[in-house]
């Protein structure tokens, strides 16, 4: 048995839930059976003594040695005696019905936005999870493992459909089933359990919505697992397509490659994807980042103190702000100062407000060699020269126009630093479409470390050759100009 904590350093929103109505589903009116025991009226003859009056319709499991040719097949008093969660997912329940499940286990925490929490069969399988939708109610309070009774409506949830309109022209494939509750009157802590074991799915069966429907819910298992993408959006993809979210717990750490023995938790479906929505680091096992493991002659693990100098920086692109914004234009040009080549995959950029980006897959510097390091490549304002190693870190990290602080990084190891700032009598060079250029001169045999050297504003100047096809100054990837 546990009770889990939750640690939730950054979520991402997402959408407002809501219910709707598919009362063509199913004609069951989805009410629970509150009846007292019935009277048998079989004419059994039996020869116990006992006189019971159940009138319910459970097998008899006492020694008695009566004769019943009845054929119940009630409650064994291990499982829930009414609508079961697997009702309301398989449509037996009809959605906008009010039912009361009873036995039913809480299996994830509520989420921080407050919008609801996941509940499972005790037998679990497919079919067993379901959504409880707490409408921003603060006084629904759940712990994992809770045993729970509640009350509430069935419903359905789509995107497309604006959340509550044209369910019943929507498949199960393009919502996410629901069940609300109207406040914490409808909800009764009965005891506490253990979680049924997760299923066991591949990426492949979460990817593809058909084989994923049975799973909305259901606290499920991918094995042997590696990142397929960036982490974006509190999102990432794993091996076989199944796509990670951070509804509980972000893990923004990751970067792509990276690889885990297993990722657990209950199955969200939204904006078209069947998401896993992992609880709490707990359920990610096995990590292993691929920062140790290159070809290059060092890794970025490796490197020391004034290895890596940052030679240019591109703050304020957009000569022609039509053709290149700083999205799309920015970007940050490192030296390799190491007798030998190294491989920047890991590499940690960071700005003054502490936004994080990673260089993430190989990215090879020669020795003495650039690398160009820019927010986005997907549309560049440049065309850098082709043997120039270049890389993505991401839209989080931003050059602000005026001033700055920007890291180069991994671990505890902060590789150089360089912060600046303009003013309008003086400071630092980089008006609007000329990169800041570090002077060549503070590269070679000078007594100063370079990066010493480059947090000196006059030792740097505004770039004055144009960037080959573009409108803005600059040298991405090649020698700096020298600084008169």
């Amino acid at each position: 048995m546990f009770r889990m904590s939750l640690s939730v350093p950054s979520l991402a929103l997402f959408g407002f839930f809501a219910l709707a109505c598919d009362a063509d589903k199913s004609s069951d009116t989805g009410v629970t059976d509150t009846a007292s025991p019935e009277a048998d009226t079989d004419t059994d003859t039996d020869t116990d003594t006992d006189t019971d009056t159940d009138t319910d319709t459970d097998t008899d499991t006492d020694t008695d040695t009566d004769t019943d040719t009845d054929t119940d097949t009630g409650d064994t008093g291990t499982g829930p005696s009414g609508p079961s969660i697997q009702d309301i997912q398989t449509h037996v329940i009809a959605t906008d019905s009010v039912v009361t499940l009873e036995g039913v286990i809480v299996s994830s925490p509520k989420a921080p936005t407050n919008l609801g929490f996941f509940i499972t069969d005790p037998a679990g399988g497919p079919y067993s999870g379901l959504w409880v939708y707490t409408a921003f109610d603060p006084d629904i309070e759940v712990e994992v493992g809770d045993i729970l009774t509640l009350t509430g409506t069935v419903g359905e949830f789509s995107s497309s459909t604006g959340g509550d309109t044209g369910m019943e022209d929507v498949p199960d494939t393009e919502s996410q089933t629901q069940f609300a509750l109207a406040s914490s009157d409808d909800m009764v802590v009965t005891g506490f359990s253990d979680l049924p074991i997760p299923e066991t799915v591949t990426g492949a069966i979460l990817a593809d919505p058909a084989s994923a429907e049975p799973y909305e819910g259901v606290v499920v298992s991918v094995n042997d697992v590696n990142v397929t993408s960036h982490y974006s959006g509190g999102n990432f993809t794993v091996t076989g397509g199944a796509e990670i979210t951070n509804i509980f717990f972000s893990a923004d750490y990751v970067r792509l490659g990276d690889a885990f023995d297993r990722i657990t938790g209950p199955v969200f479906y939204q904006d078209g994807q069947y998401q896993i929505t992992p609880r709490d680091e707990a359920d990610f096992s096995g990590y292993a980042d691929t920062c140790s493991d290159c070809t290059a002659d060092s890794c970025v693990a490796d490197l020391t103190v004034g290895d890596l100098v940052i030679t240019e920086l591109m703050v304020n692109p957009g000569t022609d702000p039509d053709v290149c914004s700083d999205s799309d234009g920015e970007y940050i040009e490192v030296m390799n100062l190491t007798d030998g080549s190294v491989d920047l995959n890991c590499l940690i950029l960071s700005d003054g407000l502490d936004h994080i980006g990673y260089i993430e897959g190989s990215l090879e510097v020669a020795s003495g060699g650039l690398a160009v390091l820019s927010r986005r490549t997907d549309t560049p304002c440049y065309d850098f020269p082709g043997t120039t190693a270049t890389g993505d870190y991401r839209s989080a990290v931003s050059l602000n126009n005026e001033e700055d602080t920007i890291r180069l990084a991994y671990g505890d190891t902060i590789f150089d630093t360089v912060s600046y700032m303009r003013t309008t009598d003086g400071g630092w060079p980089g008006g609007v479409g000329h990169s800041m250029q570090l002077s060549p001169a503070v590269l070679g045999d000078s007594a100063e470390s370079p990066v010493d050297a480059n947090d000196d504003a006059t030792n740097w100047c505004d770039a004055s050759n144009l960037i080959t096809g573009a409108a803005d100054f600059g040298s991405p990837g090649v020698p700096n100009e020298e600084c008169i």
